[in-house]
């Protein structure tokens, strides 16, 4: 797929877990020109945002013709269970049927059709007023959902319609997001999507009102969950499509910085390590919907396997005796400050040797320097003017507490956010090797040395098992996504990895395609994983940011698909995402089913951002045998992707 450039500047923001990354891209030569990263503040992104940018040259900022943003809102917010409040209207839903309304209210009305899309029950209008007014007053927003919707959604357009003319509120209709089946997950992503709207509509106002300040003079335009773009305007109205829109980001910017097309994306970051098979140049998509935070939905987002396993991940001893990395994310020690003190409570372990877990005693509570209002308990205010004297470790805690049940009251306020937990993490494991400089270099060995001298190591034998451990994990985790493996064959994947053999059986086992990696420590984690698996890692200039340069790099793209199904009487019946039309002939129908397909796919491209549209254009069709042996069409889906680069300003 190649799309050309007209060689002005883009720039590109993702919203990560641990950072938020920026660069400035040249669209004609394909080149980073500048990048810079700054700690996200989950909080308030616009902190973070903002923050990202000051580190970027103003005169390039200022030729920036077009901003993209990734972002962990949607992700965030839904785990939190966090939103607006939203009235959702289900019609022609059964009332025993279950629905997940993710906190918004749930209305039912009568109406609704039948698998064929032929009505079932009149649509109750003078029901859905008395039920706008009902909820006008407090709700931010409407979501409306008909159980078969996918096959005749005139219900759901005319209850829009109703909708806006009674109220000023934001509306979704199911069938806008998706059109699969499975009307229950169906109305639970219009639920989430209505309550996303007003996260969505202050992060936006808040960037835009960032680049007006900053003489940043472009369109906005935000990264869906499948690596693709659309303008804020639709962001307004889909926020539920930017789920996962980090980890889709990081597939894209993975493809353009190694310049490949097909590999294993890699993508290690603080918290987690992503792992995605790309192929012909796409990110692959769940075709059954992104599950965020145990909710399913129908939004189609980038089919990828998430590790807690990164560079800040917390290094424990396991019950066994081994050392035990993850999936928790902590504070690296070489990030803490006032090196005096914790190099003298490391060296008060090594030469005291107290009783307690390798975890405990290597602890050290940081106040967090933003976003908490602080704690209302008195006992917990003294604990926090102790820590705004710098770190306090576990062992001092315990032993002289600022308050009273110190211990209980430090893992209170660590659930609230007020304050963070520093321990040993791989970050510190890779310094004290020599292998990274990050932070206090000095501060990670002293770390390892009284990791190793607690748990009756050397520091070396720490440091290698440590590894070894990292590699084994990322590996065994590469194979069981790519293979589909589950419990039953992780010890084949084990006994592999060992080198063992079983019942006279040698397994070997490598990637026929190289890994392509990103995220700051990728070429550390994932190094010995290319060897493991006899192939090439790459890891290019810039990986550390390759998720912003995944989000201003993607293109514009709308999928549309009509599905034409043989009826009783030998005709055709068309259901596209804008109603049902009938055809006397499979060849008819399939014309006017492309003909739809490519002008509803087009049309919305247009809308999310796209300039010149492209389009791709496949079919699939289910047969039977009919009574001479003959292959009988029962149902063809038409599916039309039109896509393109954004609208530069």
């Amino acid at each position: 797929m190649e799309i050309k450039e007209d060689g002005q500047l883009g720039l590109g923001v993702d919203c990560g877990g641990t950072y938020t990354d920026a660069v400035i891209y040249d669209f004609d030569s394909g080149a980073v020109l500048a990048s810079h990263k700054y700690p996200t503040t989950h909080f308030d992104l616009t902190l973070c945002i903002d923050g990202v940018l000051e580190g970027l040259p103003p005169e390039m900022l200022r030729q920036a013709r077009l901003v993209c943003l990734s972002t962990t809102l949607a992700t965030n917010a839904i785990v939190e269970g966090k939103g607006g409040k939203a009235c959702l209207i289900l019609m022609g839903y059964d009332p025993a049927m279950t629905v997940a309304p993710y906190g918004a209210k749930v209305v039912r009305i009568a109406g609704g059709h039948n698998v064929r899309g032929a009505e079932t029950e009149p649509l109750d209008e003078q029901e859905l007023s008395r039920v706008i007014r009902e909820n006008d007053e407090w709700a931010d927003a409407f979501a409306v959902s008909g159980y078969f919707s996918v096959r005749n959604p005139q219900h759901e357009i005319r209850a829009h319609s109703i909708i806006a003319e009674e109220t000023g509120k934001p509306i979704v209709c199911g069938h806008e997001l998706s059109m699969q089946l499975d009307a229950p997950r169906r109305a639970t992503t219009a639920a989430i999507n209505a309550r996303l709207i007003p996260l969505i509509a202050r992060l936006i106002s808040s960037v835009q009102s960032i680049l007006k300040r900053r003489e940043i003079s472009a369109p906005l335009m935000v990264v869906r969950g499948d690596g693709t773009l659309m303008g804020a305007e639709m962001a307004l109205q889909r926020p539920v499509e930017t789920i996962l829109s980090g980890p889709a980001a990081s597939v894209v910017g993975a493809m353009v910085l190694c310049g490949r097309e097909e590999g294993v994306v890699i993508d290690v970051g603080g918290t987690t390590t992503d792992i995605a098979w790309v192929e012909e140049g796409l990110p692959p998509i769940n075709s059954e919907g992104a599950v965020v935070g145990g909710l399913a939905t129908r939004v189609e987002a980038i089919d990828i396997w998430t590790v807690g396993l990164g560079g800040d991940s917390w290094i424990k001893l396991a019950k066994n005796g081994e050392m035990e990395v993850g999936p928790r994310r902590v504070l690296p020690l070489a990030l803490l400050g006032d090196a005096a003190y914790v190099s003298a409570e490391l060296e008060r372990l090594r030469q005291t040797k107290p009783r307690g877990t390798l975890q405990d005693l290597l602890t050290f509570w940081v106040k967090m320097d933003y976003g908490s209002t602080g704690p209302s308990r008195p006992d917990e205010r003294r604990l926090m003017d102790r820590l705004e004297q710098g770190p306090l470790s576990h062992f001092d805690l315990k032993t002289s507490p600022p308050c009273d049940d110190a211990t209980l009251r430090v893992l209170s306020m660590e659930h609230d956010g007020s304050v963070f937990r520093a321990s040993l993490t791989p970050t510190d494991i890779f310094n004290s090797a020599g292998d990274c400089e990050v932070g206090n270099v000095e501060l990670s060995r002293a770390a390892v040395e009284t990791a190793a001298f607690i748990t009756g190591r050397t520091a070396e034998e720490l440091v290698e098992e440590v590894k070894l451990s990292i590699e084994e994990a990322v590996t065994r985790e590469v194979l069981t996504f790519l293979l589909g493996a589950g419990r039953a064959e992780r010890p084949l994947l084990d006994a592999w990895r060992r080198g063992e053999t079983i019942r006279g059986v040698q397994l070997n086992l490598s990637l026929q395609s190289d890994i392509l990696a990103a995220g700051a420590p990728a070429s550390l984690f994932l190094e010995p994983v290319a060897e493991d698996l006899s192939c090439a890692c790459l890891t290019p200039p810039f990986t550390e940011v390759a998720n912003a340069v995944g989000a201003v790099a993607g293109v514009v793209s709308h999928r549309e698909e009509v599905i034409i199904r043989r009826q009783q009487d030998e005709s055709y019946r068309a259901f596209a995402s804008d109603g049902r039309y009938d055809f006397p002939s499979l060849a008819s129908a399939t014309e006017a089913a492309g003909k739809k397909a490519r002008e509803l796919a087009s049309e919305i491209a247009r809308q999310a951002g796209a300039g010149e549209i492209k389009i791709d254009e496949r079919s699939e069709d289910f047969t039977f045998s009919g009574p001479d042996g003959e292959a009988i069409v029962f149902e063809r889906k038409i599916i039309v992707r039109a896509f393109g680069r954004p609208r530069i300003g």
